[in-house]
């Protein structure tokens, strides 16, 4: 998707935990200068994460989690974070 993303917007929807945080591990690497492959890296501008919520009256509230450039969520999600992320962020 990162290669796909370099000429196109891409809108992926997923209940991947895995691909959400690996992307934050891409804006970690980026930033820090650690990414082994230049053409994987990705800003927090290049990501963009909603998070959408349904209500009990049928509407749905949509969050827009943003990230640092540390590859950290800036928002907390509305309902808690993942149990994977402390393996992902942490297994560098």
């Amino acid at each position: 998707l990162i290669d796909a993303s370099s000429n196109h917007r891409i809108i992926a929807e997923t209940h991947s935990e895995h691909m959400i945080l690996r992307a934050l591990k891409r804006v970690r690497q980026t930033t820090s200068g650690t990414l082994s492959d230049p053409s994987l890296s990705l800003t927090p501008d290049d990501v963009a994460i909603n998070y959408f919520e349904p209500q009990l009256d049928g509407s749905t509230k949509i969050h827009n989690i943003r990230i640092t450039a540390d590859g950290d969520f800036l928002d907390r999600w509305p309902n808690g974070f993942f149990p994977e992320r402390e393996q992902e962020l942490f297994d560098e």
